[in-house]
């Protein structure tokens, strides 16, 4: 494995650490809307 396969699969098992966050809140905290969302963002 070089470098670049190594910091691709240390990325991939960051963001999906991240996921598995955003879904236990939401789970736990209640989800909010996509128009929530966009106002959160300022889009």
């Amino acid at each position: 494995m070089d470098i670049q396969d190594h910091e691709r699969v240390m990325a991939t098992i960051k963001l999906m650490g991240a996921l598995k966050a955003g879904r236990k809140s939401g789970e736990e905290q209640g989800w909010i809307s996509s128009e929530e969302l966009k106002n959160e963002l300022g889009i």
